[in-house]
């Protein structure tokens, strides 16, 4: 699932589909899963988003997240938006 457009190469090399939601209010129906569900955005989209989902993972400015936090991902993060932009705690 990816938020607002983003593009993968993988998707394209590895023969994937992927769903893209156009809202943060379909991001947010998404996320209510009662399943654990994962979607990509950016630093920049999750910094406008009324809610905080889960960030799993990071890599540049792509950010994989959650509606649960991962068993798997030893590098959870939780990101907040402090005074001088976007922190990690």
């Amino acid at each position: 699932m990816f938020y607002r457009g983003i593009r993968e190469s993988a998707l394209f090399y590895t023969h994937r589909r992927a769903q893209s939601l156009k809202t943060a209010e379909q991001l947010k129906d998404y996320l209510a899963s009662d399943q654990r569900v994962y979607a990509i955005t950016t630093r920049k989209r999750l910094a406008r988003l009324p809610f905080r989902p889960y960030v799993v993972e990071r890599q540049g400015d792509k950010l994989l997240i959650s509606n649960k936090k991962s068993p798997w991902s030893k590098n959870f993060r939780v990101i907040t938006e402090g005074n001088n932009g976007m922190v990690e705690k």
